[in-house]
């Protein structure tokens, strides 16, 4: 019994999956190891840019972010887990009494909640230095608050900047007519089990897990 009990959530917690970003634009406050800005830009379904202009603590130190996102959601809406990885490029660091302005890779994992207008996260990013830094890496962590400029609505496409108006115009009307045939075969499907589990042919989910 507890291990159907388990499937059955772990069912219900899957189907919740389907939105895995609930914004368009956010900004705001970015503070770890040292203090700056965040601007979240959603580019695709699932996918995300973020630019970070961020200030090291007690030194003059700075440093800009460029990372490319992928969003996965986890079992509550609005609550998704994020990868990616980008580039950075600083100023005015100091390693061993050395000086550098470091360019290099890097890499980012977090997790993040959005509730109306407010979107907190919380992210690490290891970062390795190709050049300009005595010391080859580095790893930090940072909690962000932003305001969503711009909120996402479901089921509506985004305007890529480089689309003409009538190229957005021919994309929408392709995605609306494969969800028109989505839902139709939802339909069909729906129909069939129905008309099987009428005639017995089938059992329903409760059944096949043995709850019933």
């Amino acid at each position: 019994m507890p291990d159907r009990f388990f499937a059955v959530c772990l069912l219900t917690f899957l189907s919740y999956g389907a939105l895995a970003q609930g914004y368009n634009t956010a900004g705001g406050l970015r503070v770890g190891a040292g203090a700056g800005l965040s601007l979240v830009q959603r580019v695709g379904p699932k996918q995300s840019v973020e630019f970070i202009g961020q200030n090291r603590f007690g030194t003059d130190a700075f440093t800009l972010t460029v990372v490319g996102r992928r969003h996965v959601a986890l079992g509550l809406k609005r609550i998704n887990i994020f990868v990616g990885g980008g580039i950075h490029k600083g100023w005015g660091y100091e390693d061993e009494g050395k000086r550098g302005n470091p360019f290099g890779i890097t890499v980012q994992g977090g997790a993040e909640v959005t509730f109306g207008r407010t979107n907190v996260s919380f992210d690490i990013l290891p970062q390795v230095h190709l050049s300009g830094r005595v010391v080859p890496a580095s790893f930090g962590s940072a909690v962000s608050l932003r305001y969503v400029i711009s909120k996402r609505k479901s089921n509506v496409s985004i305007k890529r900047p480089w689309e003409s108006e009538d190229e957005q115009r021919d994309r929408e009307k392709e995605r609306e007519k494969r969800h028109k045939e989505r839902d139709k075969r939802k339909k069909a499907k729906s129909k069939a089990r129905s008309k099987a589990r009428r005639r017995g042919e089938t059992k329903t989910l409760r059944e096949r897990l043995g709850l019933e």
